[in-house]
């Protein structure tokens, strides 16, 4: 099996605290990722909500913003698995009225394999290093980057919103990636990897039943093993 990408959604947060984010009708059993980007603020947190659906912050992912060299802005991922049929909503929040750029993708079954932990990028045109531990993991990059596009042969873009893209690639190796961009600057970028996910099934191979007559050991039997009484 392999990671299936089955949708991308994005939505200007246009300076909100709260942006319901309209998205096809999910699959039952998918994985949804979703990324808060927020401007000209520090330290803003950021959640996602669905009915149905619960949401937790990809933990070590959180770029509470800097304003090292005068662009200030930051972001976060949170994780929704084994989601129900047909949710068609999920809702960005922010703490502060600076949301700015948000994503959602929808996932066959994933877990996470490896935050990347946000961080700006000075005179650059690469993004920040996404590592993972499986070839067969998906990377998922977000960005506020100041109207820069995302240009890279082995990311795929997933749009831009209000000038800020995001992009995901399937590596096929563990050497550690990150998407370029076509102009260097300033970029504010929080990612991760994430590898599929296959539960576990329990199968019962027999029974047996005994009378409440004595001990563990001392209890006599009902009956023969896997014969219904």
């Amino acid at each position: 099996m392999a990671i299936t990408l089955r949708n991308v959604s994005s939505q200007g947060a246009s300076a909100s605290t709260a942006v319901a984010v309209t998205i096809p009708s999910t699959t039952l059993g998918s994985t949804l990722i979703a990324s808060g980007g927020f401007w000209n603020a520090l330290n803003v947190t950021v959640g996602a909500t669905a009915s149905g659906a619960t949401f937790n912050q990809v933990s070590g992912v959180y770029f509470p913003g800097t304003n090292a060299n005068g662009f200030i802005a930051g972001g976060d991922f949170f994780i929704a698995q084994n989601v129900p049929a047909g949710i068609t909503e999920v809702t960005v929040t922010f703490s502060s009225a600076n949301g700015d750029s948000i994503f959602i993708w929808e996932l066959s079954p994933v877990v996470l394999d490896t935050a990347a932990t946000g961080a700006e990028r000075t005179g650059t045109t690469s993004g920040i290093t996404i590592n993972n531990t499986s070839a067969g993991s998906i990377l998922i990059e977000a960005t506020i980057s100041n109207g820069s596009a995302l240009v890279n042969s082995v990311f795929t873009s997933d749009g831009a919103v209000n000038g800020n893209p995001a992009g995901h690639m399937f590596p096929g190796d563990t050497t550690g990636h990150a998407p370029g961009f076509n102009t260097s600057g300033i970029y504010e970028c929080w990612g991760a990897s994430f590898k599929e996910y296959i539960p576990y099934t329990v199968n019962q191979y027999g029974f047996r039943f005994r009378y409440d007559d004595g001990s563990e050991t001392t209890a006599t039997w009902v009956a023969a093993q896997n014969v219904s009484i």
